[in-house]
């Protein structure tokens, strides 16, 4: 062993207890960036992947009626990759004794060569026998189906049922824990008898050399212009065609959610690491200036110096490395399967790339560096009188250096734990804005519109009904398959008196009676109208005829794009017999038992009734489907504001470990002159908590501003571009903030004080 690196290893041993703070600091900040890290290469590579392995279709051709179609000669089109045809019926199932809720059922062509829009078998027969089905797994977390077990299918006016042959994964469907489908697979000939439809209805495609949504709109219209031509020819409907956001899961928004707090935590947590490790090494080499000096007056040169203090640092670098970066590889993948439970996808990834491992390792090695990097060019400048000198005149500047950044560090701490709970509070009021906006309790949702007058006549009988009113079109993805633009928006043609609805404006008003057309979207639909202004006249397309109407509001929902306009203006312009879809009740008795007694009453009067229902749902049920789509984006927040909460307060154990190190001696002459230990513990936590108060208060000043960006930053990811959650400041969060911030604090400054008090006062008199 050279003598230089013999230096750099009693240095490190003479540190002791300093030496100890100064790795755990390396291993805490990097255990903190690591973890975000490795979780981030992961997420954002697997879920993705997940998607794209099932080779989603990139267009659904849908033809009214079913026609003959020559799948082969689509297939030889040099644009088209693959082709199925691949029926869709929406049905109902039985989850629970007298609980329906909506069943998608595929009708695939061949299940042993799937091309596209792909199932991977998990358990059970990879083909279903016919009339069985297959259902995807995240199915069995909301219902009592399984392998085995014989389904309740409701199908117009009889219940079928079909056995469940087998358990698939699918994750290119959005969770069933969320979105509350039952999505299964079968086979045509069985979907058909089941449902009732035709077969051969729903074409799905896949193209070559297509790279944005636009490209895939052209390359479907042309498919669907040829396909057309000849059904016209006999008098038959055309072909209507459903182009999804392209090569995006339908929960793409929690996943960009998730990486960006990822993102940003990751930044944060590398900030607070800075601070905390930089002070930790900074005080440890406050130790060598006097060996600088010495050094530099015996005739080392800066060259040397260097040399010297980088093998100091590198044990420091190689030991951190060691314990940190396995650590932050076993948190991150633990964040990665949370993520991945929730949003119903598989971890791809179970050997981390090289290339993320050797960054990890890079980090270790670097971070010391980069830390002590001031530290260290300040130590070589400094004069040898000043170096000899350094410990004496430099003290009191250190430590109130020292406080300052502990104080910075602490409030940075409070204001993104204090931020997390106010952006919860803020998504919560949101959610309360969305419940109150929907003023009915239950809602029935026809597959297909009908006449008014027998629609109602169903219910006639049903009691406790307070009010009640019939749209055509509606919130959410089914009916937006009932009434909708040809390009997929959602149409919600509604009474201009309702009642049951009183939506937050986002700018603009609400319908009112006009001699104009008039309507208000949603903010989820200003994308696929080009951000337009209030005032300004749009273009739709319905039933293949152009209309306008002016723009008169933006309103705020968690909502697929919907446009809502008068139900005279829709029936006007493509609903001449005024048929509806769905009906919503008010009960008397507005109590969950009393809505959920409403509720059976409506299910009975569809068991002996002929509608074909997508689905009944009530308010209550409906609010829990929006907090499931938010509660994975609250959970994580508010992990991850706790874990910077956490890292800023061990922080401050560690600076405050260090400062009554270096006051040791101090401590000594107390005890010597007749302090009591307990005296000296209770001046040593006051000043703790003094720190941690100061820290606590700048905080929650900075949490205010730090809110508003957040409730931006979330209301554009979660909610559509310029989307701006109401700040809200959380009384449970200030409670929790202010608790948490007091116990860390004082927790911060008594272990360490307690320790110093345990050393003998000879010992504390010697202590240099």
């Amino acid at each position: 062993m050279s003598s230089l690196t013999r230096k750099a290893w009693q240095d490190v041993r003479a540190g002791g207890a300093r030496s100890l703070l100064v790795a755990f600091a390396l291993v805490l900040g990097l255990w903190g960036l690591g973890s975000v890290l490795v979780a981030y290469r992961i997420l954002s590579h697997d879920l993705q992947e997940n998607f794209l392995r099932t080779l989603p279709a990139h267009a659904v051709l849908t033809f009214e009626p079913a026609s003959p179609l020559d799948l082969a000669s689509v297939r030889s089109r040099a644009n088209v990759e693959s082709a199925e045809l691949r029926d869709l019926a929406l049905l109902r199932v039985e989850v629970r004794p007298d609980e329906w809720i909506p069943l998608w059922l595929y009708g695939v062509e061949n299940f042993r060569s799937m091309e596209l829009a792909r199932v991977t078998s998990q358990e059970g027969a990879a083909i279903p026998p016919e009339g069985a089905m297959l259902i995807e797994r995240n199915g069995r977390l909301i219902s009592t189906l399984n392998t085995g077990v014989g389904a309740r299918v409701r199908s117009q006016d009889r219940i079928v049922e079909i056995p469940v042959a087998g358990i698939v994964f699918d994750p290119a469907q959005a969770p069933a824990t969320q979105d509350h489908f039952i999505y299964a697979y079968s086979d045509r000939a069985t979907v058909a008898r089941v449902s009732g439809e035709e077969s051969g209805r729903r074409l799905v495609v896949r193209f070559r050399d297509v790279h944005t949504k636009a490209d895939v709109e052209r390359a479907a219209a042309d498919l669907a212009a040829d396909l057309a031509a000849p059904v016209a020819a006999t008098g038959r409907s055309a072909v209507k065609v459903t182009v999804p956001a392209f090569l995006e899961h339908p929960h793409q928004w929690q996943l960009d959610t998730l990486l960006g707090m990822l993102g940003s935590i990751g930044l944060l947590a590398f900030l607070l690491s800075s601070v905390l490790v930089s002070q930790a090494v900074a005080a440890l080499l406050a130790k060598q200036v006097r060996q600088i000096g010495i050094l530099k007056a015996i005739g080392a040169s800066r060259r040397q110096l260097a040399g010297i203090f980088s093998l100091y640092l590198a044990f420091f670098a190689v030991a951190s490395g060691l314990v940190a970066i396995p650590l932050a590889i076993l948190t991150g993948y633990g964040f990665s399967y949370f993520c991945a439970g929730i949003l119903n996808v598989e971890i791809l990834t179970t050997r981390l790339p090289g290339e993320t491992l050797a960054l990890l390792v890079l980090a270790a090695l670097v971070l010391p560096f980069l830390f002590a990097g001031p530290t260290l060019a300040k130590a070589s400048r400094i004069s040898v009188r000043k170096a000899l000198a350094g410990r004496r005149i430099e003290r009191r500047s250190r430590v109130t250096g020292r406080t300052v950044m502990t104080v910075a560090a602490t409030a940075m701490g409070v204001a993104i734990f204090s931020t997390g709970f106010n952006i919860r509070q803020s998504l919560f009021d949101f959610l309360a804005t969305t419940r109150d906006s929907m003023r009915y309790d239950v809602q029935v949702v026809l597959a297909e519109p009908m006449a008014t007058d027998a629609f109602s006549r169903v219910f006639a009988a049903v009691g406790g009904v307070e009010r009640a009113e019939m749209w055509s079109g509606g919130r959410g993805v089914l009916q937006t398959r009932v009434a909708g633009t040809d390009d997929g928006v959602g149409i919600v043609a509604l009474p201009l008196d309702s009642e049951m609805v009183s939506f937050r404006m986002r700018s603009g008003r609400w319908l009112a009676p006009s001699d104009a057309p008039e309507i208000v979207i949603n903010q989820a639909a200003l994308p696929l109208f080009r951000q337009p202004k209030v005032g300004q006249p749009l273009a739709l397309r319905i039933a293949g005829d152009e209309r306008r109407a002016t723009l008169v509001g933006i309103v705020e929902e968690i909502d697929l794009p919907k446009v809502y306009l008068a139900d005279t203006l829709y029936a006007r312009w493509a609903n001449p017999s005024g048929e509806v879809n769905t009906l919503l009740l008010t009960a008397k008795d507005r109590s969950f038992q009393g809505v959920m007694s409403l509720k059976r009453a409506v299910e009975g009067a569809i068991a002996s009734s002929s509608l074909k229902v997508s689905y009944v749902m009530s308010q209550a049920e409906r609010t829990k489907i929006i907090a499931d789509h938010l509660n994975i984006i609250l959970m994580v927040l508010l992990t991850l504001s706790f874990l910077v909460l956490w890292v800023s307060a061990l922080g401050m154990a560690s600076t405050t470990s260090i400062t009554v190190l270096e006051r040791t001696r101090e401590l000594g002459v107390l005890r010597a002159i007749g302090a009591t230990p307990e005296r000296i513990l209770g001046m040593l936590v006051a000043e703790g908590l003094a720190t941690s108060a100061a820290g606590l208060v700048l905080g929650l000043i900075l949490s205010r501003p730090l809110t508003g960006l957040a409730a931006s930053f979330f209301g554009s990811l979660m909610l559509g571009e310029g989307t701006v959650l109401r700040s809200a400041h959380s009384t449970t969060g200030l409670v929790t903030t202010v608790a948490v911030s007091v116990l860390f604090g004082y927790l911060a400054s008594r272990l360490p004080a307690a320790g110093a008090i345990r050393i003998t006062i000879r010992r504390a008199l010697a202590y240099e």
